[in-house]
């Protein structure tokens, strides 16, 4: 069985989840964050065959503490009503002003790390080549470029995600003057490592 883990890309795209975006539809796909609202909460699908194995249908038995929380459904809903085109046409909007003010910083700084970008989604990948396939294949040694990044942008006061191993994400109350503004906090932090 083919399974997409989509807690963190589902509905982070105008077309959908990355199943959407790839054209490859998995056996099972599991959901998150979003459909809470930011709020505890997974959800997963699956074929019509899969699902009916689920009880009280079939044999299998699935319960969780959280399952169906309607705080949690809720803000879920509410959540997904205001991702609408525009939300997403802001979202990638944003996120082609943070490429199009990062990558020539990284190259003026000879590309001690790659931006790789899908939309809302961004990753600073170790080195310049194409970014690694998986976790286990990035560089031991872009931890601490990483870390040291990441230390000298939250004392500028941007926070990025504290590991090399996870990635950023371009929110609808982010303004241009944020994304420009880390991007130029990026320069001189990176300035001041190659001192």
């Amino acid at each position: 069985m083919l399974i997409f883990d989509e807690v963190i890309s589902g509905f982070r795209f105008k077309d959908g989840s990355y199943g959407d975006l790839s054209g490859i539809t998995p056996d099972i796909t599991s959901l998150g964050k979003v459909i809470g609202g930011g709020l505890p909460v997974g959800a997963y699908g699956a074929r019509s065959e899969i699902m009916e194995n689920l009880s009280p249908l079939g044999p299998v038995y699935q319960a969780g503490t959280l399952s169906g929380n309607p705080l949690a459904m809720a803000a879920g809903i509410m959540t997904l009503d205001l991702l609408d085109e525009a939300a997403y046409d802001r979202l990638e909007s944003l996120g082609q002003v943070l490429q199009n003010a990062v990558e020539p910083i990284l190259a003026k700084h000879g590309h001690p790390m790659r931006l790789v970008r899908l939309g809302s989604l961004f990753w600073f990948s170790p080195g310049s080549g194409q970014p690694p396939a998986r976790a286990d294949l990035i560089p031991s040694s872009a931890g601490a470029l990483y870390s040291d990044v990441h230390q000298g942008l939250l004392e500028k006061g941007y926070m990025l995600a504290p590991s090399a191993y996870e990635i950023g994400f371009i929110a609808t109350v982010h303004e241009e003057q944020h994304i420009l503004g880390m991007a130029q906090a990026l320069d001189e932090v990176l300035e001041a490592l190659e001192c």
